[in-house]
């Protein structure tokens, strides 16, 4: 967090809504084709709607270009969001991303060795949209 890169704020802009924060396939049940339910509501928050697009193309996809702007593309014409909006939910998933301190406290903390494997073994990169 001391990096000269890392944001520590961002617009989050006009429209806020509820999130759920942890939103992907992991934690869907379909029945019958259709989402029947989402589970795991422990990150919820007040941010803008393309942040939990945002969090789950980088969860499902690791960063790989391709299927992450076919998803954000998608996402964009089923919702009719901007190009603006999408930039809105990638500043606000960068500044959370860039302080979830939940591993570290895990690991050192309360001795779960399991969150070892959120915390990179890699230099500071900001995150960012292209």
């Amino acid at each position: 967090m001391a990096h000269p890169d890392c944001r520590h704020g961002h617009d989050l802009g006009d429209a806020l809504q509820v999130t759920h924060g942890d939103y992907h396939h992991g934690n869907l049940f379909f029945s019958e084709g259709q989402v029947s339910a989402v589970i795991d509501w422990e990150q919820t928050a007040l941010l803008p709607r393309a942040y939990e697009a945002v969090r789950a193309a980088t969860y499902m996809f690791s960063g790989q270009p391709e299927p992450t702007v076919a998803f954000l593309s998608s996402w964009r014409q089923v919702t009719g969001a901007s190009a603006d909006e999408l930039a809105q939910g990638a500043a606000a998933f960068s500044v959370v991303r860039d302080h979830w301190v939940w591993p570290l406290e895990e690991v050192y903390l309360s001795g779960n060795d399991r969150a070892r494997r959120y915390i990179p073994d890699a230099p500071y990169e900001p995150f960012g949209v292209t």
